[in-house]
């Protein structure tokens, strides 16, 4: 599959993920209705800590991690193919890009469950995320 067409799954799973979370967990009165963009009145990770909406952020957020390994590593061969000769940059940019998704999935197993652990994880789980995947 082409480097467009991944970035493009990439963009459009957790697109399409936050909003339909956000719903379930508005219909089954979990959040309050709002606009989260312009009032700021609930986050993901509230909106995904509830059943059902808690299944359906899992079963996009996972596979949305896998699609971003295979995005970091597409990514990579492109910079080689590119010209990348020490390859020092692409292989930074392909560690920092799947670390980033592995802890993807940490914090989507760990969202919705009880307990101070859990609540380590998905601290460090979401924080790992965003910040390595700013860096790759």
């Amino acid at each position: 599959m082409p480097l467009r067409s991944i970035a493009l799954l990439a963009g459009l799973i957790p697109l399409f993920s936050v909003h339909a979370v956000y719903l379930i967990s508005a219909i089954f009165e979990h959040v309050s209705w709002c606009v989260p963009y312009f009032e700021g009145c609930t986050s993901i990770s509230k909106a995904g800590r509830h059943s059902p909406a808690n299944y359906v952020f899992r079963a996009t957020m996972i596979p949305w991690a896998v699609v971003l390994m295979i995005y970091w590593t597409l990514v990579c061969e492109w910079l080689i193919a590119m010209g990348d000769k020490k390859g020092l940059v692409n292989r930074a940019i392909l560690y920092l890009g799947i670390i980033a998704a592995i802890f993807l999935i940490l914090y989507a197993t760990a969202l919705g469950a009880e307990g101070q652990i859990y609540r380590l994880l998905r601290r460090y789980g979401v924080i790992i995320f965003f910040a390595f995947t700013y860096l790759a």
